[in-house]
């Protein structure tokens, strides 16, 4: 079990090297490309380039710094390892004491945030145990941008504006207000850096915050059973059999999880549809409405996808996805995923729903 993880690590990280360097070579194809041009239309500026060398090779060296000064470290960002190589020390759970319609508040906030949808139940009631409650007055910073961090937040009432100084200004930007279910201070736990902006409570506002130590162990951990639970599944279906491992580990994390029981409607004729799935587990049959009488059209088993056409055509949806088997497990993309994700199928896509 852990053999087959480390090779699905290893499979990951050459697929993305190998991106890397297919980008590096294509980055010095083009530059060679445009120097060949140039010197095909401007055959005198070789002798420019030497004579600009020459100069180049009389400049006096750079000064050595002087002894006993100290010099600071250039401050690095890293993403903090982890995975079947990395292990973790033991951890134990925190738990901020609240009531159950405390609970039922966090549970509702948590579920609207992408940052917590790979989290089984059991791992959800360890993050909202979790959770501390920060209450902040209009023009209180929760953040302050170069500072080290130590927690995320997810705002549970009233609005936060996120700005940031760049490069050359004295005064900040305003980048983007959050709202409630917003969640915001992953980036210096996800990659153990200093905060990329200043955060500052535009009206009273309640946060929950949740600490390193457990989004390390909790939800990033789940982050990656998740990649690892999909490949596999990714790899069986025939339409993405083309991707490599970096791109099916970046649509895995891009998954929700569905699950259903027999009966269940998991796309309705007519409706309006902003996702794309792919049936992980269990039976399903399309239904349609012909000439006033619902008739079976396509029947669908692990592996299958449906829910494209109302996504590449822009139009309502075109049957009903029932299921039949006793219980049924999919997982979905939405509309942006889709089209970020898997443009290269599309195509493809396009001429396998002309079926139904």
């Amino acid at each position: 079990m852990e053999l087959d993880a480390l090779r699905n690590e290893n499979e990951y990280l050459q697929a993305k090297l190998s991106r890397l360097e297919g980008n590096t070579i294509q980055y010095e194809e083009d530059e060679e490309s445009k120097q060949d041009t140039h010197r095909k239309h401007y055959p005198d500026d070789s002798e420019t380039e030497s004579s600009d060398e020459e100069e180049e090779d009389s400049v006096a060296p750079l000064p050595q710094p002087k002894k006993g000064v100290d010099r600071k470290p250039r401050t690095s960002v890293s993403a903090e390892a982890f995975g079947v190589w990395n292990k973790k020390s033991d951890f134990k759970p925190v738990v901020v004491t609240k009531n159950e319609s405390t609970k039922d508040k966090i549970r509702s906030r948590l579920s609207q945030s992408f940052l917590f949808n790979s989290l089984d139940e059991k791992e959800f009631e360890i993050v909202i145990d979790a959770m501390t409650e920060v209450k902040l007055n209009p023009g209180e910073c929760i953040i302050k941008e170069g500072d080290d961090g130590d927690y995320l937040y997810v705002v549970e009432t009233g609005q936060l504006q996120c700005s940031k100084i760049f490069p050359g200004n004295t005064e900040p930007t305003n980048l983007i207000v959050y709202n409630p279910g917003g969640a915001f201070g992953e980036l210096a736990l996800l990659y153990n850096a200093p905060r990329a902006a200043t955060i500052t409570a535009i009206d009273e506002c309640l946060l929950w915050g949740l600490d390193r130590k457990t989004f390390n162990h909790i939800v990033k951990d789940a982050a990656v059973r998740k990649r690892e639970m999909y490949d596999e599944f990714l790899k069986k279906v025939k339409i993405l059999q083309t991707m490599d491992a970096y791109e099916r580990q970046t649509v895995a994390d891009a998954f929700s999880k569905h699950k259903y029981s027999q009966g269940d409607l998991i796309i309705k004729e007519g409706e309006d549809g902003d996702e794309l799935y792919f049936l992980v587990e269990g039976e399903a049959q399309a239904t349609k409405n012909i000439d006033g009488e619902l008739k079976k059209v396509m029947e669908y088993k692990a592996g299958d996808y449906f829910g494209e056409r109302a996504l590449i055509k822009k139009e309502p949806r075109a049957a009903n996805i029932e299921v039949v088997s006793a219980t049924l497990e999919a997982v979905s993309l939405t509309k942006d995923s889709f089209n970020r994700l898997l443009g290269p199928v599309e195509d493809l896509m396009k001429r396998n729903m002309e079926v139904y």
